[in-house]
């Protein structure tokens, strides 16, 4: 943990470009990936880094573009290639943006809850360490990354690595799945690291829902990054596929007889649905373990309310503790409605309403997909 962390940008989420540690640093794992490397090197200035990075990433697959012979299409919008290098880019750096945002802060962020967690700092630490191993396996990525991207870019996308127009798009295509696999199978670690630490139980339920706060705001605020990323990717689909934007692809020069044959709307309506729900996953898994613990531990302290009144009520044997019992039950009434007013969700209605705004555009454009489907307008 380094001098300038803010706690402030762990509630917030952690999505700002303050230098923050590494997880490494924190929880003493040894396990170190590319991301812990390539955010090292920036200083863990998560924008700086993936704007850079992206940045260099278009200049790179440019060149391979001119070895090919393809690189004034590649710079031109106005095409396939072009229009696909420049929305794979801006989603090398919105998914490197949520990326660089847990590799720096993930581990901030469990430290800023830890006081809510019914657990010495000795098996926290170990609970810690365990999850954050867990999290940088990068070999499960890989195994996971090959298992997707092989049928979808050979045979839903029908690409021929062997013919240079098409094997760029394979390349493009690669380095965003790859990525968007990567932050997946954090975003399901996390998943069960959230179980993980629910069932270690909840210390001090009465401020509990606000410490939880941090962890749910990352998952929000992730979500609303992921959501960036689902709508450049559902504009660049519009482009092709809906003839709602037809108008504009003939202004703009682009040839209509470009359209990935085979990437019809049913298969677009089926990915944008895909990636719809694991934003919507991201953070409804975690807050409902949340949830559920918070409620668990507040229906454990109106049990122990409840015996307590029982117990006052059978010590009640004659008139003469009238007014001693009068003033415990009094007191127990108190107690009652303080722990019903325990929150058992943790966050706040502001935070819901980003996350729906950001994802307006894929919904919609989801949803616009599914009738032209179900109308056959294929």
């Amino acid at each position: 943990m380094t001098a300038d962390f803010d706690p402030d940008s762990a509630v917030s989420g952690g999505f700002t470009d303050a230098r923050v540690g590494t997880d490494s640093t924190v929880t003493g794992s040894t396990r170190r990936t590319w991301l812990h490397w390539l955010f090292s090197v920036g200083g863990g200035r998560v924008f700086v880094v993936a704007a850079v990075t992206s940045v260099l990433y278009f200049v790179a697959v440019y060149l391979l573009a001119v070895a090919l012979g393809w690189g004034p299409a590649y710079l031109n919008p106005a095409n396939q290639l072009g229009l696909s290098a420049y929305a794979t880019t801006l989603g090398v750096f919105v998914v490197l943006v949520i990326l660089g945002t847990w590799v720096t802060s993930y581990v901030e962020v469990w430290r800023a809850v830890e006081p809510c967690i019914a657990a010495d700092s000795e098996t926290y630490d170990a609970f810690l360490k365990h999850w954050t191993d867990r999290l940088y396996r990068t070999r499960n990525v890989i195994l996971l990354f090959v298992a997707f991207e092989t049928p979808f870019a050979f045979v839903v996308n029908e690409l021929n690595p062997f013919v240079p127009f098409e094997a760029l798009l394979t390349v493009l295509n690669a380095t965003i799945v790859f990525l968007a696999t990567t932050a997946v199978y954090l975003f399901v670690v996390h998943f069960f690291a959230v179980r993980a630490a629910m069932r270690l139980g909840i210390d001090n339920a009465f401020t509990a829902a606000q410490r939880l706060g941090p962890l749910a705001r990352l998952s929000i605020n992730t979500a609303v990054w992921w959501f960036v990323g689902v709508t450049v990717l559902s504009t660049y689909y519009w482009l092709w596929l809906s003839d709602f934007l037809r108008p504009l692809v003939f202004r703009t020069g682009v040839d209509p007889a470009y359209v990935p044959p085979t990437l019809g709307v049913v298969t677009h309506a089926a990915l944008m649905g895909l990636l719809i729900t694991v934003g919507f996953a991201l953070v409804a898994v975690p807050t409902w373990q949340m949830h559920v613990a918070l409620s668990r531990a507040k229906h454990d302290l109106l049990t122990d309310v409840n015996a307590h009144f029982d117990a006052i009520v059978r010590d009640w044997t004659d008139d003469a503790a009238a007014e001693t019992v009068s003033t415990e039950l009094s007191a127990a009434e108190k107690a009652y409605e303080s722990v019903t007013r325990i929150q058992t969700w943790p966050f706040d209605v502001e935070a819901v309403v980003k996350l729906f705004v950001s994802s307006v555009i894929p919904l919609s454009q989801f949803v616009w997909t599914t009738a032209r489907s179900v109308l056959g307008l294929t």
